[in-house]
């Protein structure tokens, strides 16, 4: 059974195959993967790593979502996010907006969306994200969720021949509103 989560204005779903141009239409501009310590991504690596993960959404248990955020109205691809579980009830997740709808609080409805679904039925006791530290607008959306700086991990990763710090910020169970607090509500208008 597919997995959607709702949100006030997206769906997030499981990623499908036909998603691949929808993808490939932001993820190919260097304002979107310049963050991202990836390869450049191209049509057939978004559709090799779709069909590399098509199979987790039907295992038992489940360690991966990778979900496409969609608006209701439209179904249009517009963002996506990611959890991957670990032990001790713990996840590391992800997520990027198409660079055409930066500036609207998609990242945080997002976000708030799957750390709900993370710490309410998936009942994880802390969740963490990597971010390039020269990430300002996605290190807003982090904090603005409750997430607090751990540091930064020095040369953790190298990609398109340079090494990349990544500064990671985490949130545990408790630290996470259970009712949708009213600043994130006014980022969403």
């Amino acid at each position: 059974m597919a997995l959607v989560l709702e949100t006030p204005r997206l769906l997030l779903r499981d990623e499908l195959l036909e998603d691949t141009d929808a993808f490939l239409s932001y993820r190919c501009k260097e304002c979107f993967w310049r963050h991202i310590p990836t390869e450049v991504p191209t049509r057939d690596s978004i559709a090799e790593r779709i069909a590399k993960f098509l199979p987790e959404q039907t295992a038992n248990p489940r360690r991966l979502y990778f979900l496409a955020a969609v608006e209701r109205d439209a179904s249009n691809v517009m963002a996506e996010d990611s959890m991957h579980l670990l032990p001790h009830r713990s996840a590391e997740i992800g997520f990027a907006v198409s660079d055409a709808r930066w500036g609207h609080g998609l990242g945080s409805e997002i976000l708030f969306g799957l750390l709900s679904f993370g710490f309410r039925q998936l009942d994880l006791h802390r969740a963490f994200c990597r971010v390039e530290p020269s990430n300002g607008p996605s290190i807003r959306v982090l904090r603005k969720s409750g997430m607090t700086c751990e540091g930064v991990q020095r040369h953790v990763a190298i990609v398109r021949n340079a090494w990349w710090d990544l500064a990671q910020y985490s949130i545990l169970d408790h630290e996470f509103p259970r009712e949708r607090s009213t600043k994130l509500d006014s980022s969403l208008q």
